[in-house]
């Protein structure tokens, strides 16, 4: 297989990718003119005829960010809503100027919060990101402010048909704990038990 074929086949590539499997910036080139790939946004590429999918590329441009609040919603399907910004978790002190071009709103956090509840979701596209789990999520959204109510019911009760077990009520409990100790989300939860 030649390096173009390998980074190819991977669907969405960033140009450092693509000279790490060995190819040029005239490899690049040429593959534009030919139509076999198309240019995403800056330093990303995509094999032409992909999906656009705004997670898998987002994921590749931050690598260290984890999709959370409303763009993990949106990633497990628990809203309806139509997120206005991508929301990402960063490490403390993370900074990053064009977090404002690609609509990103980032929440900084130490890194014992930032890595409670990490887990991996394949996007429509097929590409693997890293994100917060249900239920961390649901944590996350439920005493948010500026989560319209309606998002945070419809988000629960996707939660409970989906996601509840026995199991995630214990995570949810410890994540309380750890991160909201005083979020009412096992108010809400008695409510619909």
């Amino acid at each position: 297989m030649q390096p173009i074929d390998s980074i190819f086949n991977r669907g969405l590539f960033t140009t450092q990718m693509a000279y790490e499997a060995g190819l040029s910036k005239r490899d690049l080139k040429a593959a534009l003119t030919d139509g076999l790939i198309t240019k995403m946004t800056r330093g990303v590429y995509a094999r032409a005829g992909m999906p656009y999918d705004i997670y898998a590329m987002i994921a590749l441009i931050y690598p260290n960010g984890i999709f959370a609040k409303m763009s993990a919603l949106a990633l497990y399907d628990m809203t309806d809503e139509l997120p206005k910004h991508i929301d990402m978790a960063f490490p403390n002190g993370y900074s990053n100027k064009n977090l404002v071009s690609h609509q990103i709103k980032p929440f900084r956090q130490q890194p014992d919060r930032l890595m409670l509840g990490l887990t991996e979701v394949t996007t429509t596209s097929g590409a693997t990101v890293t994100v917060y789990s249900p239920t961390r999520t649901l944590l996350d959204i439920w005493d948010d402010p500026q989560i319209d109510t309606a998002v945070r019911l419809e988000a629960l009760k996707e939660y409970m048909s989906r996601f509840r077990s026995s199991q995630s009520d214990r995570e949810l409990m410890h994540f309380k704990n750890k991160l909201y100790a005083n979020s009412t989300i096992d108010y809400a939860l008695e409510v619909l038990v």
